[in-house]
């Protein structure tokens, strides 16, 4: 099942106004984390989603979680 989320960078001329996937999110802490290939180069990027919009990228799903603690950790 394709889901689709906004990408808040758009704004800068970075990406498609939104990102899709057919991959399963894995939740943490109420977030969705969903892996996919990057349009450009292939290569895998952990999106970090929170009511539809994607609110960081990393590079791995412990990055992805390291992130979403500081979001909640209030230093990010």
């Amino acid at each position: 099942m394709l889901t689709t989320y906004k990408n808040p960078w758009v704004k800068k001329g970075l990406g498609p106004i939104e990102y899709a996937t057919d991959a399963a999110p894995e939740e943490y802490k109420g977030y969705l984390i969903y892996c996919r290939p990057d349009a450009t180069t292939g290569i895998p990027v952990w999106d970090v989603v929170l009511g539809g919009v994607c609110v960081t990228q990393r590079a791995g799903i412990n990055g992805a979680k390291r992130a979403i603690d500081a979001f909640e950790e209030g230093v990010a």
